[in-house]
């Protein structure tokens, strides 16, 4: 029984999708800089084009109602913008 709750615990883990998105920004290190111990695991991927960097969370559902306007205030104050998702 034990055993049963650790699987569903690692399920809950691992259901956890990464998420991406994009911030318009001159510089990775901009956005590395406005993350800096952000809750909810975002982090900076690297640079998506010449305009774009892009980020990822780990944050399930919850966590992200909760988080992501920290995260959106954090990266406001240093002068950049969340952009829509490209669609590839």
């Amino acid at each position: 029984m034990i055993e049963n709750n650790k699987d569903e615990a690692a399920l809950d883990r691992s259901s956890a999708k990464s998420t991406r998105f994009y911030v318009r920004a001159r510089s990775v290190n901009a956005v590395r800089r406005a993350l800096y111990r952000a809750p909810g695991g975002a982090r900076v991927v690297g640079r998506f084009d010449r305009d774009t960097i892009e980020c990822q969370h780990t944050m399930d559902g919850h966590s992200y109602r909760r988080h992501w306007p920290v995260i959106a205030s954090r990266l406001e104050k240093a002068g950049l913008v969340v952009v829509a998702r490209h669609e590839f």
